[in-house]
């Protein structure tokens, strides 16, 4: 008799909590409905456009949208979700790309961020996925704005957007492209596996001065399966974890 009373008042707790998470998404809806948005493809209650956006390619779905609607094109998706991260903590985040609510393309005129708005704008929104489970918040895409996103982009910065430095990487880029191409010409059943130390060889010897010679080179292996990784976890913010509103 007590284990009923338990489980139906288990149940009754369960009903009352799914109503009141139901009314507070849909308080949520009713004001992100009267904001002034660009248009966009008409999204649906709570998941936004989510149903629209494919987990591959996405970027051709977002070029039919601003064919349609423009380069202002609106499209969200989990805005609601996205919505209250942002009154709680006071800022507007910038999405998790790219699905998030967001402009399709920045307005031809438009200007980059600057003082008070770089606070506002450029943060990044809270995945937990990508940056909690899987580690990426070290990596400047991902990284909280800060002082330490400062730190690194002016490290970035003048690392590749500086023509002295850019000019000095040149004799690298010619002595990798040779072995590339050598190792195509050897053994050019292994394309894919010449191109991954390639890439490894040029990010390593830039970053932290390392060569890389070897096909099956330990940092080549690591890379690659980093990104084989994530690339099946799906794009940012499209996991569970990142949906659920109260965390």
């Amino acid at each position: 008799m007590l284990s009923l009373q338990t489980s139906g008042l288990a149940a009754a707790a369960a009903v009352l909590l799914l109503v009141a998470l139901c009314r507070d998404l849909y308080r949520r809806y009713e004001g992100m409905q009267k904001r002034h948005l660009p248009p966009g493809p008409r999204p649906l209650s709570f998941i936004g456009n989510s149903h629209q956006i494919p987990l591959t390619y996405v970027q051709r779905r977002f070029a039919e949208w601003k064919a349609e609607y423009g380069k202002d094109a609106h499209a969200g998706w989990m805005y609601l979700v996205h919505a209250h991260r942002v009154r709680r903590t006071g800022r507007r985040l910038r999405p998790p790309l790219p699905y998030a609510s967001r402009h399709l393309e920045q307005p031809a005129g438009g200007a980059g961020p600057v003082g008070q708005e770089e606070r506002i704008y450029s943060d990044r929104p809270r995945t937990v996925l990508y940056d909690e489970i899987m580690g990426w918040d070290s990596g400047l895409v991902f990284m909280k704005y800060g002082e330490r996103w400062k730190r690194y982009s002016k490290w970035a910065q003048n690392a590749f957007n500086d023509k002295a430095a850019l000019r000095s990487y040149r004799p690298l880029q010619r002595r990798e492209v040779y072995t590339l191409l050598l190792g195509l010409r050897d053994t050019p059943d292994k394309f894919s596996e010449h191109v991954k130390r390639y890439v490894a060889a040029l990010v390593m010897e830039m970053a932290y001065d390392h060569t890389i010679v070897s096909l099956d080179h330990f940092y080549v292996r690591m890379a690659d399966e980093a990104v084989s990784a994530t690339a099946q976890t799906g794009a940012p913010g499209s996991s569970v974890t990142d949906l659920l509103p109260f965390r």
